[in-house]
């Protein structure tokens, strides 16, 4: 029997759904995964813990241009996310409950 608990039985906090990528935010980590059927192969998600994110910052979307969250872990590795303007609220409310 497999230990391994799936990401799929626990709801989130909050959900970030970005042009390809969607953010997770549950009590004891953050999922970052693909959209669609790249979903299914679950070796493309990445999990965090809280403590492992250095920073997160923000730059807006507009009318014209998308918006760009952009994650760095303690290791120094950035990951980018790309959203529209109509789901940066999303975005901005991970941002506040990390508090980074």
């Amino acid at each position: 029997m497999d230990n391994e608990y799936d990401i799929e039985e626990e709801k989130p906090l909050k959900t970030a759904i970005g042009i390809e990528d969607q953010l997770d935010l549950f009590k004891d980590r953050l999922v970052l995964r693909k959209k669609g059927l790249a979903n299914l192969a679950k070796s493309s998600n990445k999990s965090f813990k809280p403590s492992e994110v250095a920073s997160i910052s923000i730059k807006p979307a507009g009318t014209l241009f998308d918006g760009k969250l952009e994650l760095t872990s303690i290791s120094g590795i950035k990951y980018t996310i790309t959203f529209k303007s109509y789901s940066q609220p999303e975005f901005e409310d991970i941002k506040f409950l990390l508090s980074k």
